[in-house]
């Protein structure tokens, strides 16, 4: 869970220097609970995103 400042929130993630995560995917998805009827399930979600650890 992140706190939000405003209208954003940042998260930091180290990624190990290490070949082994070479080419590990993972998936991230937002989601906020929403307060007064704004929908009927009370929430609101962004798009998915999926990434893969790479190497240069």
């Amino acid at each position: 869970m992140l706190a939000i400042a405003g209208t954003s929130a940042s998260w930091n993630w180290q990624v190990p220097s290490d070949p082994a995560v070479a080419g590990v995917t993972f998936r991230l998805q937002g989601g906020v609970l929403l307060a007064g009827g704004t929908n009927a399930f009370g929430a609101a979600t962004s798009n998915g995103l999926e990434a893969v650890i790479g190497v240069r």
